[in-house]
């Protein structure tokens, strides 16, 4: 079988933990839920300190956006948009706060998917939560060293033109490849942020063919629930007549599967991530999953 071939199987059978463990589709729900909540509380903070009482109307937007980013006078005698420190302070309250929320919930659907594939019985979504609380600090130290990370990303963008991009493309893939393996690492062996970073990179170095190729799998089976998306809206386009009242509803059923799916898949995505590094870490076969699956996975020979 080949690598691309156990990568799929691997997929197939990580979706089947989901299967058989539904609540863990909630830990990317209340994910969402928690980022319009932080959302909600920035914008109302910013309305606050910015002395405005109708934050939703035009005007009061109008009073945000200067608050955030006013028009100043250049040394030339003209006029530029300049972002405030209190805009710099809601960037960097988003930044953290969109990685935090991500890995918090994250951590929760790893350590459910460690814990059944480690015992064979099924976790509860508040020993998700309970795992994600117990590394709380941890979570908030790597989701500032993420945050730093993708600021310094957009700053090197923003100043170094076309280059820029390049070099900047170039950290945030490093990194995201190196970080591959931290949320079971954060979990199972209880390092910080650098810690975590460094065993997770080493964890990569060796098992750099299954994180390619699991890439690959999950972005593939995105692209065809994509396609599937797509052609379902087509299908609604194209007979939208004799569809008639029923439209709106079916175009609700594409659109709500199309975003279950995906939900789905990131969780499906954890789980596999989970199952590698059980494979990597110890040699067995995680519950859930075949045996002989197992060989596939051990690391590569010096």
């Amino acid at each position: 079988m080949s690598r691309i071939a156990r990568s799929f199987a691997a997929a197939r059978q990580s979706a089947r933990v989901l299967a058989v463990n539904p609540q863990l589709l909630i830990f990317p729900l209340l994910s969402f839920a928690s980022l319009l909540g932080l959302v909600a509380l920035t914008f109302g903070g910013v309305a606050a300190a910015a002395g405005v009482h109708h934050p939703l109307s035009l005007d009061g937007m109008d009073k945000i956006i200067d608050a955030l980013v006013p028009t100043v006078r250049t040394a030339g005698g003209g006029e530029e948009d300049k972002i405030s420190a209190m805009g710099y302070g809601v960037i960097l309250l988003l930044y953290f706060g969109v990685h935090f929320c991500g890995m918090f919930f994250n951590t929760a659907v790893t350590a459910c998917a460690l814990y059944y594939m480690q015992t064979g019985k099924r976790p509860t979504v508040g020993f998700g939560l309970g795992v994600a609380f117990q590394r709380g600090f941890v979570i908030a130290q790597w989701a500032l060293l993420a945050a730093t990370i993708g600021m310094v990303q957009n700053a090197i963008e923003e100043r170094a033109g076309a280059a820029g991009r390049l070099v900047a493309s170039l950290i945030g893939f490093a990194f995201a490849v190196a970080s591959w393996f931290v949320l079971p690492v954060i979990i199972l062996d209880g390092l910080g942020p650098v810690g975590a970073l460094k065993k997770s990179a080493a964890l990569v170095k060796a098992r750099w063919g299954e994180q390619v190729m699991g890439g690959v799998a999950f972005s593939l089976i995105g692209v065809w629930i994509f396609i599937a998306g797509f052609a379902g809206l087509f299908a609604v386009g194209t007979f939208h007549a004799a569809l008639g009242a029923g439209t709106g509803v079916v175009v609700a059923v594409i659109v709500g599967g199309e975003l279950l799916a995906m939900l789905a898949l990131s969780v499906v995505q954890k789980v596999y991530v989970a199952a590698v590094y059980q494979f990597a870490t110890t040699g067995t076969a995680p519950s859930g999953f075949d045996a002989d699956l197992a060989g596939a996975f051990q690391p590569r020979k010096k």
